[in-house]
């Protein structure tokens, strides 16, 4: 769920905002059309199958963003843009010659409320089918990923799932040895990020210092959706299905 991205070349920036206008200018054309013969669903499935989720997303958001004095906007999809607005502009090799590049969306605000309504319900299923690695930390089953997630975005998405998050950061002799397990998010040494349904840290912890005992991986994905269905089972449950049980 990374909107920022760091692009390493001119080429991968250029073609990424070429995507991005042409994201923009289908949306302008269509959104109307699409609404007004109720075929909304089929013209967002279109925009993902081509464009992708995250850029449909962050497509919609900047807009819904760039308003939040517009009252045709709910306030859910005001909270939801305001997760969904921000992306590199500009290349590595542009960093100090940042491009202020402006995105807009034309249609009514009432049709881009009901496009960010449905990205909403999108975004939640691609969540809850996500996959992640598993892993027995402390004695308790949790998810595990090498990526950094925003605590925030998920939340929002699954208000209803008490969910705890946790930053591992990599010894400073090797960045890839895991170190410490740590409350808020690493910005030096980052390895992976925990996403768990039970407290791994006591109240009082900032972090605990982890060793090669206080893992273990089963060598097994499982999605977010059957993991917070069943935490304490997942392992049993992900090892049956891993064995063909």
């Amino acid at each position: 769920m990374g909107n920022n991205q760091a692009y390493k070349d001119k080429a991968q920036w250029r073609e990424r905002f070429r995507n991005l206008k042409e994201l923009e200018k289908e949306i302008n054309q269509q959104l109307g059309h699409s609404c007004a013969e109720r075929k909304l669903g089929e013209f967002i499935e279109h925009l993902i199958d081509k464009y992708g989720l995250d850029d449909v997303a962050v497509m919609v958001g900047v807009q819904i963003a760039s308003a939040p004095w517009d009252g045709r906007y709910t306030k859910a999809v005001k909270e939801w843009a305001e997760l969904n607005s921000s992306f590199s502009q500009y290349s590595d090799m542009d960093i100090n010659h940042p491009r202020n590049i402006n995105y807009s969306l034309y249609a009514h605000p009432a049709y881009i409320n009901e496009l960010a309504k449905k990205l909403i319900k999108k975004e939640c299923e691609a969540l809850l089918n996500k996959e992640y690695e598993l892993v027995e930390v402390f004695d308790k089953m949790a998810l595990y990923t090498d990526e950094r997630i925003s605590a925030e975005k998920i939340k929002f998405l699954l208000p209803d799932v008490p969910m705890h998050f946790y930053y591992v950061r990599g010894t400073d002799d090797d960045p890839g040895i895991y170190g410490t397990i740590e409350k808020n998010p690493v910005l030096v040494n980052h390895t992976g990020t925990i996403l768990s349904r039970s407290p791994l840290l006591d109240e009082h912890e900032e972090y605990r210092e982890v060793g090669d005992m206080d893992w273990h991986f089963p060598a097994v994905m499982l999605c977010l959706g059957d993991y917070i269905e069943e935490p304490e089972n997942a392992k049993q449950k992900t090892n049956e299905r891993y064995n063909g049980r």
